[in-house]
């Protein structure tokens, strides 16, 4: 099984995840889907919808957020991300899942603070959320692919 990270645009198999989360590669992959996402079809919270964000103010950086904020960011992404559709499969080999709220948290902190976010990092929470709703709206592309999801590219 694949776990799948939208703004790190990661892949995790969850047979070796302890050996893979310590890979630089695999960290970024991760969060290009922290922003996690995987599905989406066409109403106003999945994919194509666009819908309304987390709440957390836009302009917010993401190494600015607090620890609510932190978890209101990472809850959002994954009703987000499972409104109407959990699991899918991309090709025969691949399936997608939205990855948890509790899984998602150490993508937004700080890697002094045990998380993967780098401190010079100066994405915030709009192009977080906005390379979510892109993933979420092509599961079966990396988040390194999407345009969405470039302003993260430097922050795992």
């Amino acid at each position: 099984m694949v776990f799948h990270h939208a703004a790190a645009g990661i892949e995790v198999c969850v047979v070796n995840i302890g050996v893979v989360m310590r890979h630089p590669i695999v960290q970024l992959l991760l969060l290009g889907s922290v922003l996690l996402s995987v599905f989406g079809c066409g109403d106003d919270r999945r994919g194509g919808g666009g819908g309304p964000g987390s709440g957390v103010p836009g302009s917010t950086r993401l190494v600015d957020l607090s620890n609510d904020q932190r978890t209101q960011l990472c809850d959002w992404e994954f009703a987000y991300c499972t409104d109407g559709l959990v699991t899918g499969t991309c090709d025969s080999s691949t399936t997608r899942e939205c990855i948890p709220p509790i899984d998602c948290e150490p993508f937004l902190r700080l890697e002094s603070d045990r998380g993967f976010l780098r401190s010079t990092c100066t994405a915030t929470v709009s192009q977080e959320e906005a390379c979510h709703r892109a993933s979420v709206s092509q599961p079966c592309t990396s988040a390194l692919d999407l345009p969405a999801c470039d302003a993260l590219d430097p922050c795992f």
